[in-house]
Order: structure tokens, then sequence, then C-alpha cells
């Protein structure tokens, strides 16, 4: 290990250890960078090609939450907004994702740009990496310390997939405990073997802190981890212990999540035995937690999806079936702003499992459900989520969707 590392590794270690005293307020340096052109060429190849009419939903998506005033909805405009950057990113639109980008003003756009360069250095492309990292940096002077360092933190993690860990790490110099943690996660997949056991050091002690972020981030580094010790049975026992107690200390939502997605990722390597234990912790918790009934699909629809994944493609039918039901049966209980939520889960959820029926009418009474609230604001929000949702499922809108979308979309003025 190079001595930056060890420096590197002691600075946050004894930032770990005084957490309390500086979580998210910490003063961050001004590294703005000139601004600098990514380009909209050479994008990292797709897995398969996007249909054109995926790209339009998209962009309509976008162009319904940019609707939303900036006075005084700032926040939930860019909000909605870098969610449909988001989801272009996820199926490969990374052209689209830039365009996102570009037109978004604050930290969050600068985020996003940040995003698309850990994809073109997932592909290999390092130059255009590296021009996306300082286009993330070159955040506007006003944002908040808070904001710049989830910024840096992206552009960082930009640096350490290229190989550049010597800038990665200048970047992260006097960030925020919270962000500094988030960033030693994402530096377990390229870790050297000698420095794994220091890594979980680092990771128990950020979960004996009690404090949230670094809690989480300790049960993600751990995640991750597992991931490379998964055949290295001391290191692998040792990071299955600190994950099953540590994810008791989370709220009930993320002790689902994590536990599905730990199911899921377990599975994939090759331990099915493994996922089974924490996909049955996962629907325990489910099963036993009295949700409100606005939560009761989004939760659950987690836990189907991972059957879905770890090969229990009836397990995730029959999931998505009793969520349907107790959906319709309590809806009248989920106040109007939560409402199209539930119903794009479930439409992600049966799509999944290929019910095309079944996804495409939870998708139109999803679009219905968004037009309650007599404010602008939150049906622009949910209707640029149902968009983005739709594109993601894959399923084309047929003509008696798309004029449910024209006629929401319409119907957008004020009151915002």
């Amino acid at each position: 290990m190079d001595s930056n590392m060890v420096r590197h590794m002691a600075a946050w270690a004894l930032l770990v250890a005084a957490a309390g005293a500086c979580v998210c307020g910490c003063a961050a340096t001004d590294q703005r960078s000139p601004a600098a052109s990514a380009g909209h060429a050479s994008s990292p190849p797709n897995a398969e090609p996007v249909a054109p009419w995926r790209r339009a939903l998209l962009r309509e998506g976008f162009d319904v939450a940019s609707q939303i005033p900036v006075d005084p909805h700032a926040k939930d405009r860019a909000r909605a907004q870098e969610e449909v950057g988001k989801v272009c990113l996820e199926l490969g639109l990374i052209d689209e994702a830039v365009d996102c980008a570009d037109r978004m003003t604050g930290w969050r756009g600068c985020e996003l740009y940040a995003l698309i360069g850990l994809k073109y250095a997932a592909s290999g492309d390092a130059a255009r990496a590296r021009l996306l990292a300082l286009r993330a940096l070159d955040y506007p002077a006003d944002i908040e310390d808070w904001a710049r360092d989830i910024v840096a933190t992206q552009a960082a993690r930009v640096y350490l997939q290229i190989g550049d860990e010597s800038r990665a790490l200048e970047i992260m110099k006097g960030r925020a405990t919270a962000e500094v943690a988030k960033f030693e996660v994402a530096r377990v997949a390229s870790a050297d073997a000698a420095q794994l056991d220091s890594q979980a050091d680092a990771f128990d002690r950020g979960i004996a802190t009690l404090n949230f972020d670094l809690a989480r981030s300790g049960i993600d580094g751990y995640s991750a981890l597992l991931v490379r010790v998964i055949d290295d049975a001391p290191r692998r026992d040792r990071a299955l212990k600190a994950l099953e107690s540590a994810i008791k200390g989370l709220p009930i939502d993320l002790q689902v999540s994590v536990n599905a997605d730990l199911a899921v990722s377990l599975h994939a390597h090759g331990q099915p035995a493994l996922a089974a234990q924490f996909l049955g912790r996962a629907a325990e918790l489910n099963k036993n937690t009295t949700f409100l009934a606005q939560d009761l699909a989004p939760y659950g629809v987690i836990v189907a999806k991972a059957r879905l994944r770890t090969g229990d493609a009836a397990g995730a039918r029959a999931d998505l079936e009793r969520l349907r039901t107790q959906y319709y049966a309590h809806s009248e209980e989920i106040v109007n702003l939560r409402r199209a939520q539930s119903l794009r889960a479930l439409a992600e959820g049966f799509a999944l499992i290929g019910d095309r029926d079944a996804a495409v009418r939870c998708q139109c009474d999803a679009i219905e459900a968004g037009t309650i609230n007599p404010n602008s604001r939150p049906r622009a929000e949910d209707l640029s989520a149902t968009c983005a949702s739709i594109a993601r499922t894959g399923i084309e809108p047929d003509a008696s969707i798309r004029k449910q979308i024209e006629r929401a979309r319409a119907g957008l003025a004020d009151p915002w």
C-alpha cells in the first residue's frame, strides 16, 4: 500500500472515531474546474437498441418536470429532472442523460454529470469519463458545502474507476465524514487484497458510531466487500456476521431493501443458500411489520423483484397479486400524493414477470391517480415519474395511455 493510501485510510479512521463532531457540515475546499464539453458522440455501447418511443417518453418526462416553476419549487423540480436522467442511464441512453444534465441548474445536474462519467468509465472510455468528472466539479459557486461534497464524491468515484486514485484522493481532501465514508465503499472494488482487512476494520468503526450515515456506509462497504471475499471463508464469515448484526439497526424499509439486495447479489455469485437466508429475512420483515398503506406496495415489490431475480418466479407473482389486492382494498387510506408511487411499483413488478396486462392496468391507474391533487407541482412530479417508469418497463404505451398522458400534462397550470 503506498503512502497516500496509508495516510488516507488513517485519516478516515480518525474521522470515523470523531463522527459525532462533523457529519454533514465540514468545510469543503472549492475545487471547481473549467467547464469541459463532454460531447455527445461515442456513447458507451448498449446491450440492445433502445426503442425510439422510450427515448420520446423520457424526453416527455423531463419536459414535464421542467414545467415545475423554479420559484418556489427548485428542489422538487431538480429532483424530478434528475430521476428521469437516472432512468436514461439505466437504459444506456447516455446522450439523453447528458441532455438532461445540460438543462438542469444546481448541484443535481452536476451529480448527474458525474454519474454519466461513471458509465463512460465502466465502458473503458477514460477520456470522456474525465471530461464528465470535470464538468461535475464545475458546480455553481453558491451551492452549499454539503451539496459540493456529494458531487465531489461522485466525481472522485469516476477518477477511482479509471485508475487515477491520486486525483480521487485529492478531490476527497477536506470532505464531510459521511461522504469520505461513501468514497471508501467505492474503493472496495479496486482495493488490493492486502487492504481488505483494514477496510473491514474501518467499516466496523463506522457501524459502531451508530451515526446513520456512517453506519449505512459501513453496511454498504461490507456488502461490496462480501462480493470480493465470497470464496474466502474467514473473510466472508466476518462480513456476513457484521451485516447480520448491523442491518438490524436500520429503519425497517432499509432493512427490507438491504436484505433483498444482498439476496440478489449472493445468488448471482453462486451462494443460493445464503441468498435464501437474506431473502427470507426481507420477506419476514414485510410480513410482520405494520406498514402504512402507502408503503405496502413499494416495499413489497422490492421483495417480489428479489424473488424473481433469485429464481422464484411463482413466489414473485404471488407477492405481486397479493400486493395489488391490498392496494385496491386500501387505496382510499393513502394520501393522494402517494397513490401513483404504489401503482408504479406494481406496474414495474408485473412487467418483470411478463404480465403485460396487469402492468398496463397499473400504469393507467398511476396516471389517473397522479391527477387527483389540486396543485400542479405534485401532479407534474407524478406524471414525470410515471413516464420514466413506463419507459423503464419497456411496455410501449398504446393510444389510450398516450391520450391519458396528454390530458394530464394539459392540466398542469396554476396553482403549483
